[in-house]
C-alpha cells in the first residue's frame, strides 16, 4: 500500500504541474493578445480563448483522473481483503488441523492402550461375523480387566502379560456401531478409551464383493420416440475381504422399473485387470415421462446379490439428468435370493 501512496503522489503531482503548465501557457497567450490588441497589432474583434475557459476543461480533467485513482485504489484494497480474507481462512485451517493433531496426540498420550488390532475369523452360516480382538496396555497388574463395548452389548476380554484378547459376533447386516467403548478397570477406578482399530461399520460393505460404474455414458439422446445410447463406460470392481467370492455380474437397464435388457461382465477380465469396458449401442422405444434406469449388478457365492444405481435419464425433461427425477430411488439394495430386499438406501 505504500508503493501505491508514492504513485498516487506522483500521478497526482504531475497532473497538477501540467494543469498549471497549461493555464500558465493559456495565460501568457491571453496577455499577448490583449497587448497585442492595444497597440493595434491585432484586430480588435479577434476572439481568443481566456485562462478562465481553460480552467473549467482543467478541473474536469483533474476530476476525472482523481477518481480514476479512486477507483484503482479500491480496487487494489478490495484486493487486499481478498487476500487477507484468505490467509486469515488458511491460519483458521492450519489451527484446526494443528487442534485435531495435538488433540489426538494428548489422547494417544493419556490413553491406557499401547496397541490393538482386530481381524475377522469366521463368517457363519447364518451371517454372523467373528471378530477376534487383541489389545496391549501401557500399564496393568494381576487386578485390571478389559471390557469392549459395541452399543448394548459389552465383551470381555481376557489378558496376560498386559495382553488382552477376545472375541466380538456382528450380524452381516446388522447396524453400524462405529468406535466401541473401551472399559479398562482397576481397583474400582474405569478408564474409558477410545480404540479407533476396533470400529465395525456396515459389514456386508466389506464383506460382499460390488461392482460400479467409473466412466458413464455421455452420448445420449431422446427425440421422436426413440431413446439411443451411443457411448462406452467402465465396470470396476470393489475391492473386498476373501472368503466371499463373486458369481456374477451384469450391467441392467429398465424403463419404468421394468427390466429391458443385461449386459454380462466378464467376471476373468474383471478380476485380472480391475475393469470392464462395455459397449453402449442401444435403441429403445420410448414416451415423455418414461424413465430409463442403468444398475451395475454384482452376485456371490453367499447368495446375495448387490445392485447399485447408476445413471438415469428422463424422457421430455427439461434436464434429463437432474437428481430430482428420481427423488425416492434407492441408490444400493441388498438382494436375497428370491428378490427379498434385505438393505436398501
Amino acid at each position: 500500500m505504500a508503493s501505491l501512496g508514492v504513485f498516487v503522489f506522483v500521478i497526482v503531482a504531475i497532473s497538477l504541474i501540467a494543469a498549471a503548465v497549461v493555464l500558465g501557457v493559456k495565460y501568457v497567450r491571453y496577455r499577448r493578445h490583449i497587448s497585442n490588441v492595444l497597440n493595434g497589432v491585432e484586430e480588435k474583434g479577434k476572439r481568443i480563448s481566456s485562462p478562465g475557459d481553460a480552467v473549467s476543461w482543467v478541473l474536469v480533467a483533474l476530476l476525472i483522473l482523481w477518481n480514476g485513482i479512486n477507483l484503482t485504489q479500491i480496487s487494489l484494497l478490495q484486493s487486499s481483503v481478498n487476500s487477507l480474507s484468505s490467509r486469515i481462512s488458511d491460519m483458521q485451517r492450519d489451527m484446526s488441523i494443528n487442534a485435531t493433531d495435538i488433540s489426538y496426540k494428548l489422547e494417544q498420550i493419556y490413553s491406557p492402550v499401547k496397541y490393538a488390532s482386530m481381524s475377522l475369523e469366521r463368517l457363519d452360516e447364518d451371517m454372523t461375523a467373528h471378530f477376534e480382538l487383541t489389545l496391549e496396555l501401557k500399564e496393568y497388574s494381576d487386578d485390571t480387566k478389559v471390557s469392549v463395548r459395541y452399543g448394548e452389548k459389552s465383551y470381555d476380554l481376557t489378558g496376560t502379560n498386559g495382553v488382552y484378547t477376545g472375541e466380538v459376533e456382528r450380524g452381516l447386516f446388522e447396524e453400524p456401531c462405529g468406535i466401541p467403548s473401551t472399559i479398562v478397570s482397576e481397583n474400582g477406578v474405569n478408564k474409558v478409551a477410545s480404540v479407533p482399530e476396533f470400529e465395525i461399520n456396515a459389514l456386508w460393505e466389506e464383506l460382499l464383493p460390488s461392482v460400479y460404474a467409473s466412466k458413464l455414458p455421455h452420448e445420449a439422446k431422446y427425440s421422436n420416440g426413440v431413446f439411443k445410447i451411443d457411448s462406452e463406460m467402465w465396470v470396476n470392481k470393489v475391492y473386498y475381504k476373501d472368503g466371499v467370492d463373486m458369481t456374477d455380474a451384469y450391467v441392467l437397464m429398465t424403463i419404468n422399473g421394468e427390466e429391458v435388457e443385461k449386459i454380462p461382465v466378464d467376471l476373468a477380465i474383471l478380476e485380472s485387470q480391475d475393469k470392464v469396458v462395455i459397449d453402449l449401442n442401444k435403441k429403445y422405444d420410448v414416451k415423455d415421462g418414461d424413465l430409463f434406469v442403468l444398475y451395475t449388478v454384482c452376485e456371490n457365492s453367499l447368495g446375495y446379490s448387490v445392485r447399485q444405481m447408476e445413471w438415469f435419464y428422463k424422457m421430455g425433461a427439461r434436464f434429463p439428468e437432474d437428481s430430482d427425477n428420481i427423488p425416492d430411488m434407492p441408490y444400493k439394495t441388498v438382494y436375497k435370493s428370491g428378490g427379498d430386499v434385505i438393505i436398501s438406501y
